[in-house]
């Protein structure tokens, strides 16, 4: 990863949309899916902990941004798979470790039965790669 230490230069204006704008509409898509997934808005005194979820949900960006850096950096070795999950395109698959195996696992119990055909191709491939290192 680059040096941390070194400053970046000033955002240069351009035509691009604002990505205030993208993450708004991004933020509508999410309201929509969580009404039709969970039956309700996300509210508080919901009974669920938002603190822990937020957390655990930080801890997640961490690990896709960190991964992002990695492979923008050329530090993964990537694999062509050509699939699709959850809208996003993996086609670079490496031997996950056994807590990313771990988290994985754990994810496909949560959408259990909505699970797309993809997610499920991806997850037996990410099954098999953890087995072939072990």
């Amino acid at each position: 990863m680059e040096d941390l230490n070194r400053e970046q230069p000033m955002p240069t204006p351009n035509a691009s949309p604002s990505i205030q704008d993208m993450v708004i509409a991004d933020m509508e898509t999410r309201k929509a899916i969580g009404l039709q997934r969970y039956g309700t808005l996300l509210q508080p005194n919901n009974g669920r902990d938002m603190l822990r979820d937020a957390y655990e949900e930080a801890l997640d960006l961490a690990v896709y941004l960190r991964g992002a850096i990695a492979e923008r950096d050329g530090a993964v070795v990537r694999k062509n798979v050509g699939i699709t999950v959850f809208g996003w395109d993996i086609g670079n698959v490496v031997p996950p470790t056994q807590w990313q195996f771990e988290l994985a696992t754990a994810h496909l119990a949560e959408i259990q039965g909505n699970a797309t055909a993809n997610e499920v191709k991806w997850f037996n491939m990410l099954f098999d790669a953890y087995r072939a290192a072990q």
